[in-house]
Parts: structure tokens; C-alpha cells; sequence
């Protein structure tokens, strides 16, 4: 007998709005969890890109001034992304180009190391070891 109830409150409304709500209460779950991960991935994609950096000794980079088109160029510096390991300087003001270049010969000469930020082969700042 008390299957038969059982069986009956199955198919009624209460058992089914047990059903309907169980499976909202789900469906909601699900929907949170689709939501946080879309805002994550909204998130990771709307950083911007990082410079790569080196923080190396310049013992065998080679400097190299372009007259014709106003370029400093490191060579040799490590960097497997670009062509020779070239770093340039391309959008730099005079002044930024000769502390760039001062500070290489003054690693060199002291044994201390160069670091570099870059984005794409172009050096975006650089720093002197303390």
C-alpha cells in the first residue's frame, strides 16, 4: 500500500515540483558555474600583453648605431624570439639611446648585469644591476 502512495505522489504535482525545483536548483548551479568561467576567461584575454625581460651580463652583446634610420640595436643578447638575439631601440629619444648605451658599456666594464623589458624584439626599458 505504501508503494502505491509512493508511486501516486510521484505523479502528482508535489512530485513533480520536487523534480521541476531539484532541477532548477541544478540548472542554476550550472549556470554560475558557465558564468564565472566566461568572466575568467573575459578576464585573461582582456590583460594586456607582458614584456618578456633578460637580466643578463653583456659580456658579448654587440651595440650597434644606425645613422641612417636613428637605431640602437643590441645583438647578441639571448632572446630566441628575435633574429640574432637583436634588441633595438627604435622609438627612443636621443637621450634614451645614450643612457642605453652608456649603461651596456658601464655593465661591461664593472661586470655587472643588464636588464631589459621588451615586447616583440623593441626594447621597452632597461635598468642597470645595483
Amino acid at each position: 500500500m505504501l508503494n502505491c502512495i509512493m508511486k501516486l505522489a510521484d505523479r502528482t504535482t508535489v512530485g513533480s515540483l520536487f523534480a521541476k525545483r531539484a532541477m532548477i536548483h541544478r540548472k542554476g548551479k550550472s549556470m554560475l558555474f558557465r558564468y564565472l568561467v566566461g568572466l575568467v576567461v573575459l578576464l585573461i584575454g582582456a590583460t594586456p600583453a607582458m614584456a618578456d625581460n633578460i637580466f643578463d651580463y653583456p659580456i658579448n652583446w654587440r651595440l650597434q648605431n644606425y645613422v641612417s634610420d636613428n637605431r640602437v640595436v643590441v645583438f647578441f643578447t639571448g632572446v630566441q624570439n628575435c633574429p640574432s638575439g637583436e634588441l633595438s631601440l627604435s622609438n627612443a629619444t636621443d637621450a634614451q639611446k645614450d643612457r642605453f648605451w652608456s649603461i651596456v658599456m658601464t655593465a661591461k666594464i664593472t661586470n655587472k648585469r643588464v636588464g631589459i623589458f621588451y615586447t616583440g624584439c623593441v626594447i621597452d626599458s632597461f635598468y642597470l644591476e645595483n
